[in-house]
């Protein structure tokens, strides 16, 4: 569906099978370097740009004083990323669906 609808996000297909720590696509697939990664994850409230088996000190000493207030480089062992903070969406969707007027879920009207 993902190719279909909206092709601009250059998003990987899930495997058939996801461990805990990769359960979602990556995006801009093929935009990017091999050892370049551009994840989100909204367990941890937050997308990285993972540059793999890259050492936290070696990123930081390349980044620091580059990057925008609202990002930071982290550990993301064994390699590191720029990390940036998002708000969890799902938490809005209420207001969202409300807004926009959409028809309350199944869920949501049991």
């Amino acid at each position: 569906m993902q190719r279909e609808e909206f092709p601009e996000l250059k998003m990987t297909a899930l495997a058939e099978v996801q461990s805990a720590n990769d359960p979602l696509p990556r995006f801009a697939a093929g935009m990017l370097p091999a050892h370049v990664k551009l994840e989100h994850k909204p367990w941890k409230g937050c997308v990285d740009l993972m540059f793999q088996e890259m050492k936290f000190e070696d990123l930081w000493s390349r980044l620091d004083g580059l990057l925008p207030c609202d990002f930071e480089v982290c550990r993301t062992a064994p390699s590191a990323a720029v990390r940036a903070t998002v708000p969890p969406l799902l938490e809005l969707w209420p207001h969202i669906r409300s807004a926009a007027s959409f028809p309350p879920s199944v869920s949501e009207s049991k």
